[in-house]
């Protein structure tokens, strides 16, 4: 995982444990990166950042995204049920809050959300909880934009970045969950066209986005990106073994296997050039 980890210059990693025995291990190879995370949220996770400290700098400014409960009744959508009629849902909060740090690059100043959005179920198992996904997703977008735009200056950096596990399962045009992040003030990397078009190894899903405000997006040149396949390279040998022993099934196998091992995940990486 260091291995991975160590060319980049700033890394958002979500899913990281309660117990932090295992990243400080992770971080006793990679001396020239420093180390910030946030306490435990929803299903026992923390959100992180490693970042390379020769090369990006922490500003003052650390938080975590909630909205207050007095705001949230401005954050609600109208759904559909299957007979058609109009149903309302009201935000009422993330499972995680969103982890906001502002970060300083020689001389530009840019602000990262690290999101890990509620997944709850798919669509056709559990609408309730799907919805709750388009929502926490549709409010983030929201306030971002809101504080963003505001003529007062509510946030330290226009320059924004979203990015993280947003449980996307599709980047297609018609999926409910990419519509709130690609849109007119956001705009999402497409990876799509990729020789890895996915970002989960069971290779059927796009959960991982970077999604970058659009007056930001003009202000860089995205030089290339694309998905880290590491599930291509580890574990080689019990690839072979589980492919002699289970044939078509060794595919599973494996998965199984990497997901505990490592993640059922792959990261997305980007490289920007600043004007």
């Amino acid at each position: 995982m260091a291995e991975i980890l160590k060319p980049f210059d700033l890394v958002a990693i979500q899913e990281v444990n309660s117990d932090l025995s295992a990243i400080y291990a992770v971080m006793e190879f990679l001396p020239s990166h420093g180390i910030i995370f946030t306490d435990i949220a929803g299903n026992k996770e923390r959100l992180c950042y490693i970042f390379k400290k020769s090369k990006i700098k922490l500003t003052s400014h650390v938080g975590e995204l909630d909205i207050p409960p007095s705001d949230r009744r401005h954050y609600k959508m109208t759904f559909h049920d299957d007979n058609g009629d109009p149903c309302i849902h009201r935000f009422s909060g993330f499972d995680r809050n969103p982890y906001v740090i502002s970060w300083k690059f020689k001389e530009h100043t840019f602000s990262t959300y690290n999101c890990h959005i509620y997944f709850g179920d798919e669509k056709e198992d559990d609408v309730l909880k799907f919805r709750r996904r388009i929502l926490e997703i549709f409010s983030l977008v929201k306030w971002v934009t809101s504080k963003t735009n505001h003529k007062n200056g509510f946030v330290f950096s226009p320059n924004v970045m979203l990015l993280g596990d947003m449980n996307v399962p599709a980047m297609t045009k018609d999926d409910e969950v990419f519509k709130q992040i690609n849109n007119k003030t956001f705009t999402a990397v497409d990876y799509t066209d990729y020789l890895t078009p996915y970002s989960n190894i069971k290779n059927d899903k796009t959960y991982d986005q970077l999604v970058i405000a659009k007056p930001f997006a003009e202000k860089m040149l995205l030089k290339t990106h694309g998905i880290f396949a590491w599930d291509n390279a580890m574990f080689n040998e019990l690839w072979l073994d589980l492919k002699e022993r289970f044939g078509k099934k060794a595919a599973s196998k494996f998965q199984a296997y990497a997901k505990w091992a490592i993640s059922d995940h792959r990261p997305l990486w980007c490289l920007f050039e600043f004007d």
